[in-house]
């Protein structure tokens, strides 16, 4: 067993090099080459007829990845190889690499602690993670010559155009930046193996045994065609979902004893997998749900006629996956569809697995079909992390109330959404929310992010999704308060004007909403249901959540089990 050598690298800057581009099939390809480099660099460049050699053990997550090595002339050679490659066949990527050679009888690979959870000494790996960090934070190659000046420039990517592709609209070779091409060849050649072997081989055998397919451009823009008189048809939504908690799932598995660095390998590799089944689970059944859904959003997004007839639609499941990288989750869908999407997914997630609990937060961000791609992606991360946020400033109010320890935390999942029309974007989302959405007198007009709690929490927050947003959804929709939908589209723009006007509208109009209140408090506190609150300031709007997406949102079914 002896010296072994093992190989760390990391790849930076990830999301940026995916969504750099407005291009679905280009998205595909850089998510997948950034995988299969992390995962499988062995099957990636083959591609380039590159032989990299194959190590003898490989520890993939928490960022980066560690390929093990007996000999140390293959893990340089797989070093050398894997950084010159990435350099020349994948532009655009950043990669920052250490090595480091160990006795694997003596050297431990993971940090040892005393009984009190104290560490005594860093294992190998926290070393090499360490020097990692170090290397990324002096960025000495930072600095790159992308053009000499004699290039044309790449009209897609402000890229120097160093090859050629084929532009089935002008039926020509075009220049393009050299990265471009190689995403969208990839993109084109895993589109069809990757995603639909994993996600929709179930899907294929449960209906009809018919053939499934994810969305493409081409189906996406055909639609938008057909369909380009109703506004809110031309808009997609990204939506990025991201687990809670990791850190601490990581944390209990660290905990454990090890026998050796052969049982951390294992035990490591059943810990990841049991993440990743249990995401593309939840991923399959929302997947499954939606397209037993069809007739619920299909005529409404496709028109009655072509529902109906079009039966390469009816196998088309109206959504592509971008990313799914254990907890990390990012696809794109119809604008209509986004939000429930999400809540499909985490429901789904939330009954998964019966050894351990899955929480995530879902950020969806609702944008014009031409709107820059990597904006959008960029404000559904924000989104996310916003929802994330709001749990972790609400752990106080959730123990106080006997909902988790601090040793132990309440977790739950939560959503948040953001529909951004023309002219009213602002990259940071709280100052966006501030400029639209706080009026002068206090009062505010989100309740979102909203809580997706498990059917077994017996506590409720007032900021629900089931029981908050979907019931004013409900009551706009449906027509469970009888009232015109024009009112319900003038309440809209009353409520930019604050609580006064909101109360003195409802009077003249003869609005009569029922049990249930136009403003809610508070703004920043915490509320659940069951409780009173007498507050008068810092009012939040009841319904403004749900009146600002009612054309943008399509009710999709309940999962069975709740």
């Amino acid at each position: 067993m002896g010296r072994k050598t093992l190989v760390m690298y990391e790849i930076s800057q990830k999301q940026n090099y995916i969504f750099r581009t407005n291009r679905l099939i280009e998205n595909v390809g850089a998510s997948t080459i950034i995988r299969q480099l992390t995962e499988e660099p062995q099957q990636l460049f083959k591609h380039v007829n590159i032989q990299l050699p194959y190590a003898q053990e490989k520890i993939v997550g928490g960022g980066n990845a560690v390929f093990i090595f007996d000999q140390e002339e293959d893990a340089r050679r797989f070093a050398k190889y894997l950084t010159s490659g990435t350099l020349k066949f994948f532009p655009g990527i950043e990669i920052f690499l250490v090595t480091k050679s160990i006795d694997w009888q003596n050297d431990i690979l993971y940090d040892k602690k005393n009984k009190q959870g104290q560490l005594i000494k860093k294992g190998v790996l926290s070393q090499m993670r360490d020097a990692l960090a170090d290397k990324k934070n002096k960025r000495s190659q930072a600095v790159q010559q992308l053009s000499w000046g004699i290039h044309f420039i790449c009209s897609d990517s402000g890229l120097p155009a160093s090859a050629l592709s084929f532009d089935k609209d002008m039926k020509t070779q075009v220049p393009r930046a050299r990265e471009l091409v190689i995403k969208e060849k990839m993109g084109r050649e895993t589109r069809d193996t990757i995603f639909e072997k994993h996600l929709l081989e179930d899907l294929n055998k449960q209906i009809n045994n018919k053939t499934f397919s994810f969305l493409d451009q081409k189906k996406l823009e055909s639609v938008f065609h057909q369909r380009k008189s109703d506004q809110a048809k031309s808009y997609v939504a990204i939506v990025h979902i991201d687990g809670n908690a990791m850190g601490v799932k990581v944390g209990s598995f660290l905990k454990k004893t090890f026998k050796s660095n052969d049982d951390y390998i294992n035990q490591y590799k059943a810990f990841t997998k049991e993440i990743d089944d249990t995401y593309k689970q939840a991923f399959k059944k929302m997947i499954h749900h939606l397209m037993n859904d069809y007739d619920r959003w299909a005529s409404v997004i496709y028109g009655t006629e072509v529902a109906s007839y079009d039966e390469n639609l009816k196998y088309t499941v109206p959504l592509r996956p971008i990313v799914s990288a254990g907890d990390d989750i990012c696809f794109i869908t119809y604008g209509q569809l986004g939000i429930e999407c999400a809540r499909l997914f985490i429901q789904y997630l939330q009954e998964q697995n019966e050894k351990q609990s899955f929480e995530a937060c879902a950020g969806v961000a609702i944008v014009k079909h031409k709107f820059p791609f990597w904006l959008a992606y960029e404000l559904s991360e924000q989104l996310c992390s916003n929802a994330k946020k709001r749990l972790k400033a609400d752990l106080e109010n959730w123990e106080r109330l006997g909902m988790g320890t601090k040793e132990s935390p309440y977790d739950s999942s939560l959503i948040d959404w953001q529909l951004v029309k023309e002219g009213d974007f602002q990259f940071d989302i709280d100052l966006m929310r501030r400029s639209l959405y706080e009026n002068e007198d206090g009062s505010y007009l989100l309740q979102r992010p909203y809580y997706l709690q498990r059917q077994t929490d017996k506590i409720r927050h007032h900021a629900s999704y089931q029981f908050s947003f979907l019931n004013a959804m409900k009551a706009i929709v449906n027509g469970e308060i009888e009232t015109s939908r024009s009112k319900w589209k003038a309440l809209l723009d009353v409520y930019h004007q604050g609580v006064e006007a909101v109360a003195q509208w409802k009077i003249q109009q003869q609005f009569d909403i029922g049990p249930n209140q136009l403003f809610l408090a508070p703004r920043d506190g915490f509320s659940v249901y069951g409780t009173e609150d007498d507050k008068k300031e810092n009012l939040v709007a009841y319904y403004y959540d749900a009146l600002e997406v009612m054309d943008y949102f399509i009710p999709l079914s309940e999962v069975k089990e709740w």
